[in-house]
C-alpha cells in the first residue's frame, strides 16, 4: 500500500513537472513569435 502511495506522488510530481514546462514553453514561444513579428515588419 505504501508502495501505491508513493508510485502515486511521484506520477502527481511528474505531471506538475511537466505542466510547469509546458507552460514556460508556451512564454517562450509567444515571446519568440512576439520577436518574429517584430523582425518580420522591420524587413
Amino acid at each position: 500500500m505504501d508502495v501505491s502511495i508513493c508510485k502515486i506522488h511521484d506520477i502527481t510530481s511528474i505531471l506538475i513537472f511537466i505542466v510547469a514546462n509546458l507552460r514556460d514553453l508556451f512564454r517562450l514561444h509567444k515571446l519568440f513569435a512576439e520577436w518574429f513579428v517584430v523582425a518580420f515588419l522591420i524587413h
